[in-house]
């Protein structure tokens, strides 16, 4: 049950502050810019669900149940905020140690992951996000390395409109935040500040961050938009409660890990984003859509270990990307593009003396470069779209050494990946469509998981090498806005050089990385939504994920055969949300989780298990009531 007390301040303070009307717009409004540039979003060939958040779920610090409700995504580790959310779309994502690998996720249009294929969260406010698109299928032939799944978040439209709100825990969490929409005619901005500060039921557990978000809109002309974006973020605190043996847990649920709070292990960090997107229509046939970006991050992480356990981060990433679309005659769409991004940390590395910083162990430049050509050709005619997608991606890697007292290590890795993407549509008959499709995918190491060699050296793991991956997937579909809607897919996919975490006892806590031959995921995702009314909604989920490895020996260890850890087979989720009256909503979610291994030898087991959230909510009709 939701513990959280959620304070509307927009319900009862609004009116002695703003008029919140939300205004029409005057000026022109172009296609908002998702994913594929002009593409807008209900023609990806991928397989793709919207979800738009309800007012409390972004009262729960997270967005994890609304992941949740996506059959194929996993979220987990949603409490540890030194660790941030593990997110995982069918297996890809699992093996981060922290933050998010594997996945693309994006803002507004601009990509919140860097170069090396990481992603932190930790400059979005939950409060900042209207809705969430999830993209399941591998989407490498479009948008380059790790790309395994897409996750697009979107902040609201800049309306007039001001909102204050807060929220209270029983656990003495709170949250605050404000946001005002203003401008009209060809000028529309919208700015939000929010701070949030979480404790949570485990010891240890604590986290703080306050962010700053800008959006802007300008119409140049009806044929020209420009968005500028702009934001800022502070977390001083995010401690780290870390994980339990299964006698720990039955001792005590609650405790946190003896050796985080041992070391004091957490992490602090801030900085800053400036992007501008140009969409313009060049013709009646020809577009064009740019963005550059820029993000700075300073991050201060204490680790549960004495050696390299203390580290500070100094990160400098951005980048530009064109898409040009073109219709050069009736049934057909041409849409070409290049994406540069580039990545520079300065990364220093030093003794950890149980929470205070000891001596230097590393010091070094740590340079990430991505580029990329794609194009796309659309063929539509009759009930049948036909898709096909072609990307070069060039990936380098580059270590520069400044801590000379246990030698030069410099080192650098350069990769080359082709990848390729067919996609067919068919209207089955007026209620049912099937979609099939065939891509390829990859997925380089990121800078940290190459620079972690197990050796104990500074330098790049010259062992570890890009994971590669084939994915097909056949998906029956009814048409959205039916009373009942569902959808039923089957994937296969294949992998080589799967990039598998693991830890040594030599240095408890540290997670390296090595590649696992071989590996297959095949399985099944189902859907099915019922809203005979707008004010009933019900929909119930089912994912089937039967993840093994096909061939991976290391010394004198065979895991051939084993199911891939941290995926449970079965997952089974059912959702209803009704509106009580006119003034009063209500919401429950139930999830239902097979067991799923731990290890790679399949020698621990993680039970099953079930959770329950409900939400009692007022409405908008009440909100209009009071004003």
């Amino acid at each position: 049950m939701q513990k959280s007390i959620a304070i509307l301040w927009n319900i009862f303070f609004w009116p002695a502050f703003f008029h919140a009307q939300a205004d029409t717009l005057k000026a022109p409004v172009l296609e908002e810019i998702v994913l594929t540039g002009t593409r807008p979003l209900k023609t990806l060939p991928w397989s793709v669900a919207v979800d738009t958040l309800r007012t409390l779920e972004t009262y729960q610090q997270g967005v994890r149940n609304a992941f949740l409700r996506q059959p194929g995504i996993l979220a987990s580790n949603g409490e540890n905020f030194a660790q941030d959310v593990r997110i995982s779309v069918r297996g890809f994502g699992s093996r981060s140690a922290f933050g998010i690998r594997g996945v693309k996720i994006w803002m507004d249009g601009i990509p919140l992951t860097s170069p090396d294929g990481t992603t932190q969260l930790d400059e979005i406010s939950i409060w900042d996000v209207q809705s969430i698109a999830f993209v399941r299928s591998g989407l490498s032939a479009r948008f380059g390395n790790a790309a395994g799944g897409g996750i697009v978040l979107s902040s609201p439209a800049p309306l007039n409109h001001a909102l204050l709100r807060s929220s209270v825990s029983a656990y003495g969490a709170y949250n605050f935040g404000a946001r005002v929409g203003y401008g009209k005619d060809d000028a529309r901005h919208i700015t939000s500040v929010n701070h949030h500060s979480f404790r949570g039921k485990r010891q240890y557990a604590e986290s703080q961050n306050t962010t700053l978000y800008h959006k802007s809109k300008l119409w140049l002309s009806p044929n020209w938009q420009l968005t500028l974006l702009a934001g800022a973020y502070h977390s001083p605190v995010g401690e780290d409660p870390g994980a339990l043996t299964k006698a720990e847990f039955e001792e005590n649920p609650f405790q946190s890990n003896s050796r985080s709070t041992q070391f004091r292990a957490g992490e602090s960090v801030s900085g800053g984003m400036l992007a501008l997107q140009s969409q313009r229509y060049l013709s009646s046939k020809l577009s064009w859509v740019s963005s550059a970006f820029l993000r700075k991050r300073l991050f201060e992480a204490r680790l549960p270990f004495f050696a390299g356990g203390w580290v500070n981060l100094n990160r400098d990433f951005g980048g530009w990307h064109n898409t040009l679309e073109y219709t050069p005659v009736k049934n057909w769409v041409v849409s070409a593009g290049t994406t540069f991004d580039w990545q520079k940390d300065r990364r220093t590395l030093s003794q950890n003396k149980e929470g205070t910083r000891g001596l230097n162990s590393a010091d070094q430049y740590e340079r990430a470069f991505n580029g990329g050509a794609w194009v796309q050709i659309e063929w539509t005619k009759g009930i049948w779209r036909l898709q096909q997608v072609a990307r070069l991606d060039l990936t380098r890697f580059r270590l520069e050494d400044l801590f000379l007292d246990d030698g030069d290590q410099q080192g650098k890795r350069t990769f080359y990946n082709r990848n390729i993407a067919w996609f067919a549509t068919a209207a089955l008959s007026k209620e049912v469509f099937c979609s099939a499709g065939v891509t390829s995918g990859f997925e380089s190491p990121t800078l940290n998981e190459l620079t972690n060699n197990p050796s104990g050296d500074a330098g790049l793991n010259a062992a570890l090498n890009t994971e590669k991956s084939w994915q097909a997937e056949i998906r029956l579909h009814t048409p959205s806005g039916k009373k009942v809607e569902w959808t039923a897919t089957v994937f296969y996919a294949t992998l080589r050089n799967l990039i598998i975490g693991y830890e040594l006892p030599s240095t408890p806590g540290r997670t390296y990385y090595r590649n696992a031959p071989q590996a297959r995921r095949h399985g099944a995702e189902l859907v099915a939504r019922w809203h005979p009314n707008p004010s009933i909604d019900i929909e119930a989920t089912y994912a089937a994920s039967f993840f093994t490895y096909t061939s991976y020996t290391t010394g004198a260890v065979t895991y051939t055969g084993n199911r891939q850890p941290l995926i449970p087979a079965h997952r089974i989720g059912v959702r209803a949300s009704t509106v009580l009256g006119k003034y009063v909503g209500a919401s429950c979610q139930l999830l239902v989780q097979s067991s799923m291994f731990a290890d790679d030898a399949n020698q621990v087991l993680v039970g099953q298990f079930a959770e329950c959230n409900a939400e009692l909510s007022t409405t908008q009709s009440f909100s209009r009531k009071v004003r």
